[in-house]
């Protein structure tokens, strides 16, 4: 058994594949990283996690249709894999650093890094909670 790879992709990497996949000026130097990250995430090798940084930079374009490509793009390459923030994973580093340094008694569970949606990359989820396979959030008024 192998370890999967996470690979940290900045935004304007994810534009750059972006623009490969809709055939966008500029993508056509991408198409082999693109054709290579498909492979590799299809066949589990490779996890391309998002953080809040790319949900929140994504919603910032001002150009829907845009968005919505590299929304498309985001969300098929990564698989909704998700790294939780700093905000998440910095007090369980404080934690463990007390911990190995001073031998003081853990006080959080262990924390799940890596993870999959929103939900996870925003620290709303409880810790250690991947929601099922293909669960979405009900509509308001369902």
């Amino acid at each position: 058994m192998w370890a999967v790879l996470r690979v940290y992709l900045d935004q304007n990497k994810w534009i750059d594949l972006s623009r490969a996949v809709y055939g966008r000026p500029g993508g056509e130097r991408h198409a082999d990283a693109l054709d290579l990250l498909r492979y590799a995430t299809q066949q589990g090798l490779v996890s391309l996690p998002l953080s809040m940084s790319h949900y929140f930079e994504t919603w910032k374009r001002g150009d829907p249709p845009s968005r919505q490509r590299l929304g498309a793009v985001m969300c098929e390459l990564s698989k909704l894999h998700t790294i939780a923030g700093p905000t998440t994973v910095t007090p369980h580093e404080i934690d463990l650093a007390c911990h190995l340094i001073a031998g003081r008694p853990l006080q959080r569970p262990v924390l799940q890094v890596f993870g999959r949606g929103v939900s996870h990359a925003c620290g709303t989820n409880p810790v250690g909670y991947t929601p099922p396979e293909g669960w979405t959030r009900p509509s308001p008024g369902s």
